[in-house]
């Protein structure tokens, strides 16, 4: 498969302190990389270097074998779909057109209502939402017209950045499966942060463990349960494998 994201040497500092430290990686296309490691450690400033939110102090991200230096970052970003922990729907805007928003801006899809109703139906939400304001939503559908919103473009490339943390746990599992199966059949290359071993490992082709900047391991799950690389993963492993086990 070939690279659909390419991070080369990158640094990222905030003043003193540096937050990634030379990281080279590759991301095949139609990868569901999750991203998981210590606070701090650089997961959501990484996910932010390749939409342009954040611009690494040296390196280069390069998106379909383009620098994103030489690319206009707007329309980029119309390119990549943004997904994360609350969404931030326009409160003035129905639920239909804050799913249309980008597709509106782009003049993709003259068919908007049915680009708006096929996503709603993956993601598990009935058409008699459109016409709803986001307040009169409960957590969870929220969270999907968010996540139906970052997709409406069809996007090659998903980010998303904690993007369940604000549901519960029964709504976070069924986000989860959702996801899932809408990578499986759209083939969307995806990057996933979050806090949690059991999704990262459930949800992700390839995860990647991230500490203090660094690459820990960029494996599959089953090799990372198998044949984790050091100690600070064995640990990351082994705390998810004791408390599944109690």
């Amino acid at each position: 498969m070939e690279n659909m994201i390419r991070f080369q040497n990158i640094v990222k500092k905030y003043g003193e302190k540096t937050i990634i430290d030379d990281l080279c990686l590759d991301v095949k296309r139609g990868e569901f990389v999750t991203i998981i490691g210590s606070s701090g450690c650089g997961k959501t400033t990484l996910l932010k270097t390749v939409n342009g939110l954040v611009e690494p102090n040296e390196g280069d991200v390069l998106v379909n074998g383009a620098s994103i230096k030489d690319v206009d970052l707007i329309s980029l970003r119309r390119r990549i779909g943004y997904s994360i922990q609350g969404n931030l729907l326009f409160p003035h805007m129905t639920v239909e057109e804050n799913i249309l928003y980008v597709p509106h801006l782009i003049g993709k899809h003259k068919k908007k209502r049915e680009t708006a109703i096929k996503w709603m139906r993956m993601l598990r939400l009935d058409e008699e939402l459109l016409s709803r304001f986001p307040d009169q939503l409960s957590g969870g559908q929220q969270q999907r017209v968010g996540i139906a919103r970052a997709l409406a473009a069809e996007p090659e490339i998903l980010l998303m950045d904690e993007p369940f943390g604000a549901v519960d746990e029964i709504t976070r599992e069924q986000l989860g499966r959702e996801i899932k199966e809408i990578h499986q059949k759209e083939k969307i290359t995806i990057l996933f942060v979050t806090h949690d071993i059991d999704e990262a490992l459930y949800l992700g082709t390839k995860v990647l463990v991230l500490d203090q900047g660094l690459i820990q391991q960029y494996d599959s799950p089953t090799n990372l349960i198998t044949h984790p690389a050091n100690e600070f993963v064995r640990k990351l492993i082994g705390h998810r494998q004791m408390a599944q086990s109690v």
